[in-house]
């Protein structure tokens, strides 16, 4: 068999930067004395693979686990830490639909500009023109404005550009919301096809059926790590016996622990402990801490991620409500008036720092996931009234 992808000794780690400052004095002083606080997390840690050509492969694990960043690293989007990746043949990366769009030009203008955007020159586009046309379905359409599209309709189109030019490696994260049904089976039909012209697919799903009926093998991630990789089956299996409450106890966690956090529970409108929140509703995080060292005025916060996408992160520095002195034990909860996410899951870190952020007494990283039931109804970030409390 001939490799695709081989993937050595591979590590990704990131840097956080902690910004508790935000006046301009303070900025220049940043930059001139690099008076800055980093924490270090890898979001890949030890990946070793091989990929052979003509594979179909599944990506699965929960958010966080790192299966974005494996494809960015493979699209030599980002490089890594450490590590070695040998590729055979043009990858193309479809990892965002709607990058490429320019919504004041037409559907027939799109396909010359997006097939420019990923290299192909105007004959190969000519050559293929045709033949994406007829994929998409869009043949009514194609001289209308693409902001006149439905969303579908746009993703339709991009979708088939991609799909249909002569690329050996194909990278798909999360990209089968697309379209109605009947589109999304012809995709994969399509993908099938080329599968056996030895094409090399890597899909990212958190849809089990779909990855089970047509994945050949399963990259299984947790925590950055690879958990199983072999038969889609028993991947997916492993996946689904997965206790996702075990995440809320077996995190990475930090610091000198003179503020030591005992515990976090989330709480919705009635009060009552629950992981499980429907997007609009009120969610308390309440964050329980004992002050082993007497600590004056320290930070309380927390992050919540999609992926490793920041949603939010807010601190009782900024918001100036802690007071100066702790009781030895309490709690200090932090009220989401309406959930405004857009996501069916995230993670919870929380921590505490020294008031300016330059000591951690302890950190909980994703110490919770939180579920959101998703409606139609829209809650703006900049609407979304948040607030501290402490007893």
């Amino acid at each position: 068999m001939i490799s695709a992808i081989k993937i050595t000794n591979l590590d990704k780690k990131f840097r956080i930067q902690h910004h508790t400052e935000r006046t301009l004095f303070h900025s220049f002083r940043n930059i001139f004395f690099r008076n800055y606080q980093y924490e270090e997390f890898y979001s890949l840690k030890n990946i070793n693979l091989e990929i052979n050509k003509g594979e179909f492969i599944g990506v699965i694990g929960a958010n966080g686990a790192g299966k974005t960043t494996l494809l960015q690293l493979i699209a030599g989007i980002m490089k890594p830490t450490k590590g070695e990746i040998l590729s055979n043949g043009k990858i193309l990366p479809i990892i965002d639909l709607g990058s490429s769009i320019n919504f004041e030009l037409t559907g027939r203008e799109n396909i010359f500009l997006s097939g420019s955007i990923i290299g192909l020159s105007k004959k190969e586009i000519k050559s293929k023109y045709s033949e994406i046309i007829r994929f998409s379905g869009l043949k009514k359409f194609i001289d209308v404005k693409t902001k006149h599209y439905s969303s579908g309709m746009k993703l339709r189109l991009i979708f088939s550009i991609y799909l249909l030019t002569n690329t050996d490696i194909l990278l798909l994260d999360e990209v089968f919301g697309i379209g109605d049904i009947r589109f999304q089976k012809k995709c994969l039909k399509k993908m099938q096809d080329l599968v056996s012209e030895k094409k090399t697919f890597f899909l990212v799903s958190q849809s089990i059926n779909l990855i089970r009926n047509f994945c050949d093998k399963v990259i299984f991630l947790d925590k950055g790590k690879i958990v199983y990789f072999g038969d889609s089956y028993v991947a997916t299996k492993k996946y689904e016996n997965l206790d996702m409450t075990s995440v809320e106890t077996d995190y990475n966690e930090f610091g000198s622990k003179e503020i030591e956090i005992t515990d976090v529970k989330l709480l919705n409108s009635e009060k009552k402990e629950t992981t499980f929140f429907n997007k609009g509703e009120k969610m308390i995080i309440e964050i329980y801490y004992d002050n082993h060292k007497n600590i004056k005025n320290p930070m309380f916060g927390l992050a919540i991620f999609s992926n490793n996408v920041l949603l939010i992160g807010p601190n009782t520095s900024e918001a100036n409500v802690l007071p100066f002195n702790l009781k030895k034990k309490g709690v200090v909860s932090f009220e989401i008036k309406q959930i405004p996410f857009q996501i069916k899951k995230c993670s919870l870190t929380v921590a505490i720092h020294s008031y300016h952020g330059d000591i951690l007494y302890h950190r909980k990283e994703r110490c919770k996931i939180i579920n959101i039931k998703q409606n139609n109804k829209q809650y703006p970030f900049f609407k979304t009234e948040y607030n501290w409390s402490f007893r």
